[in-house]
């Protein structure tokens, strides 16, 4: 599974704004992933707060290459594979960041 993520600067909102949503959608309470969700809360504020105080305005070279750094060192920790490509804003460094994670398993259908 690969996972590809947006210039450093959008990530902040997008994502955690999706993974609220997806978890209203579902009726039905998946309580092992809430508990484990429900551990990791404070967490994830902690990171979020972070990556806030980051001042990375689109053209802002320093800030986007600090926003990238940081979550490129995060999802390393994870084990994930990660990758700098150069932005499609040019903002004169590679802040674009790829990251993929090796799955094991099979796939499990709702």
């Amino acid at each position: 599974m690969t996972i590809r993520l947006l210039p450093a600067h959008f990530t902040t909102g997008l994502g955690t704004c999706c993974l609220l949503i997806s978890g209203l959608v579902h009726a039905a309470v998946d309580e092992a992933l809430f508990a484990a969700a429900s551990h990791e809360q404070a967490a994830l504020i902690d990171i979020l707060q972070e990556l806030v105080m980051i001042e990375s305005g689109s053209h802002d070279a320093a800030g986007l290459a600090q926003m990238a750094q940081l979550l490129d060192q995060r999802l390393q920790a994870l084990g994930f594979a990660t990758q700098r490509h150069k932005s499609a804003f040019d903002v004169g460094a590679e802040q674009a960041l790829l990251a993929a994670l090796r799955a094991s398993g099979s796939i499990r259908r709702c």
